[in-house]
């Protein structure tokens, strides 16, 4: 799913203050839950409790890296 699409479905699941979505780098900060484009993939990552990031996946594809953390995020809440 695309990025608005992605947004759009969190709010309605009650998740979005857990998610941050910064054009071109990691939120700094604990318990984020994130998606950006670095120039050469999409990165979707968590931040644990001390701010550090850990990537769950990297893809070429928006949609993928979304859908991703879409259902990564579901699960877990």
């Amino acid at each position: 799913m695309k990025k608005e699409k992605f947004i759009e479905k969190i709010n309605a699941a009650g998740l979005g203050g857990k998610v941050f979505v910064n054009p071109t780098n990691y939120a700094g900060g604990p318990y984020f839950f994130g998606c950006f484009y670095n120039g050469a993939e999409w990165v979707a990552y968590e931040n644990d409790e001390r701010g550090k990031h850990e990537d769950l996946i990297r893809t070429k594809s928006e949609e993928d890296a979304f859908q991703y953390l879409y259902e990564y995020m579901i699960g877990k809440f």
